[in-house]
């Protein structure tokens, strides 16, 4: 049995995701594991999500971004455990035993597994990012994580241009892209630098024809995927990663935008409950 930290960020009214994911993902555990749900806020938190330990809060940095990275770090130096899950609290695990599925992926002398990036998106391929990001302590040794993005000193986020080498092979993506030093950004070149090893599964996106949660009518269909055609940010809206040809998470994405009981999110949270209700007969 492994023994494992989970943690999630809270703001505002995050609360109420946290709860919901812990609600759904645990009732699809292998209960081969131990999992210590933990939480750390950004700010005071308003509300300790019901089943987590609530274990600490971080401050500072003026962008959503980078209080992000900030609370992820002050959650990493919290860890005791030797397996560390970084879990956004809008993204639900929808896979039959997915702690032993992390804990086999990770005792394959991997020192991070989680969610990739879709390949429209300008950041590191083939690299877990920080929505779902898990780790073994005991390969990063002493190194230390920093998912802090880069910003300039008004707050704003900085863009950089691929132009050695070592961003060529860390990002996945050819001279002269654009990429974005957003949270969790830092990571993958700690990891290229130290010769760590990690697994990412495949990102599809909300309009992909290998999409496995279903719509609830055809309605509904047309207007999600009208909606994911109007910016670049809406186009993670609800993406999926699969394990083995099974849909293994969901995310809806952009959370801090939206109350819980908004239309969009209960659509979201329809779609898992059919889900759930088909492929495991689970009634929710």
């Amino acid at each position: 049995m492994a023994i494992i930290d989970l943690f999630v960020c809270l703001y505002n009214e995050s609360y109420r995701y946290a709860e919901f994911t812990k609600d759904i993902s645990s009732i699809l555990l292998s209960n081969k594991h131990k999992i210590n749900w933990k939480c750390v806020s950004c700010g005071k938190p308003k509300k300790i999500p019901r089943g987590y330990e609530y274990v600490g809060s971080a401050s500072g940095g003026k962008s959503p971004s980078m209080r992000h990275g900030i609370t992820l770090n002050k959650a990493s130096k919290l860890a005791t455990e030797k397996y560390v899950i970084m879990l956004d609290t809008d993204l639900v695990i929808l896979c039959k035993d997915w702690d032993d599925v992390i804990i086999k992926n990770l005792d394959k002398d991997c020192a991070a597994f989680g969610a990739g990036s879709p390949s429209q998106i300008r950041r590191a391929q083939n690299f877990p990012f920080a929505y779902f990001f898990c780790y073994r302590r005991d390969l990063l040794k002493e190194l230390k994580l920093d998912f802090r993005p880069r910003d300039s000193k008004s707050g704003n986020q900085i863009r950089g241009i691929v132009k050695t080498c070592r961003e060529k092979d860390v990002l996945g993506l050819p001279f002269g892209s654009k990429f974005r030093w957003e949270t969790s950004s830092r990571i993958p070149f700690l990891f290229y630098d130290n010769n760590l090893k990690s697994k990412s599964l495949g990102c599809v996106l909300g309009d992909s024809s290998k999409v496995k949660l279903p719509f609830l009518d055809k309605k509904s269909k047309k207007e999600y995927l009208k909606m994911l055609n109007k910016s670049k940010l809406a186009r993670e809206y609800m993406e999926e990663w699969h394990y083995k040809d099974n849909l293994f998470a969901t995310h809806l994405r952009g959370s801090i935008l939206y109350s819980f009981d908004d239309e969009y999110v209960q659509h979201w949270i329809k779609r898992i409950n059919l889900y759930l209700k088909s492929q495991y007969r689970i009634i929710m």
